[in-house]
């Protein structure tokens, strides 16, 4: 199941060398904990949208219980 929604990442949290886990306040859907992976790596795309209070657009998968 995918999600897109608008968000502001709220908090943030370093998982191993380059993921990273953040919090996501969102309208529809109130609080969102999310894991991105590959976000900490200097080339990564996705390093500025997950970081502290960025407003991001964000398409999010269902995956095992997160």
């Amino acid at each position: 199941m995918s999600i897109k929604t608008d968000a502001l990442i709220i908090r943030e949290y370093h998982v191993g060398e380059a993921d990273r886990f953040v919090v996501a306040l969102t309208r529809e859907l109130g609080v969102i904990h999310a894991s991105a992976k590959g976000a900490r790596k200097i080339k990564s795309r996705n390093s500025t949208a997950t970081s502290m209070l960025a407003y991001s657009h964000l398409a999010l998968t269902e995956s095992r219980a997160l």
